[in-house]
């Protein structure tokens, strides 16, 4: 197998698969905000906390500061390398990504791969991934990525990453 193509990725797709792997640990962020938020507020009317109420609201502010605006900022600056049109390389051993200013090459064997309706995703580690853009390959060539990749076989690395995915 030798799949070769080029394309560019957007700041929305970067964006949409960080929120994709990172969707349980984003939901929580969001719990916590709410609860902050409801929390601040009571506090200040019903106990006369204003030191404890204020102090949530405020927290609750920050962790939604860190949701919105904050997680687009982190995905644009660990991006900044990725600008401009990546050639991608897919061989039985691995993926070679090449861009302008890097060049990343991850083995089959250390990645945990999740298929979502836009991208694979190969997984490094929970936090840690590289993403493929399905919009980027012919059908065939999509085709015979899902093939060669259901025949891999699980690897340490791989069930290890799952497991903490599952857990978080």
């Amino acid at each position: 197998m030798h799949i070769t193509t080029v394309y560019e990725t957007t700041e929305r797709e970067r964006l949409r698969a960080h929120n994709h792997v990172m969707a349980n640990r984003l939901a929580v962020g969001w719990i916590l905000c709410a609860f902050l938020l409801f929390i601040g507020p009571v506090g200040i009317w019903l106990r006369h906390e204003t030191i404890l109420g204020t102090s949530c609201t405020a927290a609750g502010l920050m962790v939604l500061g860190q949701l919105t605006v904050g997680r687009r900022r982190a995905v644009r600056q660990m991006a900044a390398a990725a600008q401009g049109p990546a050639d991608i390389t897919v061989t039985e051993t691995s993926v070679t990504v090449r861009r302008k200013n890097i060049t990343v090459e991850v083995v089959w064997s250390s990645v945990y791969i999740v298929e979502t309706e836009d991208f694979l995703l190969l997984h490094q580690s929970p936090k840690v991934f590289s993403i493929l853009v399905k919009r980027g390959f012919t059908p065939d060539q999509l085709q015979e990525l899902r093939a060669f990749t259901a025949g891999l076989p699980d690897s340490p690395a791989a069930r290890k990453t799952a497991a903490r995915s599952a857990r978080t």
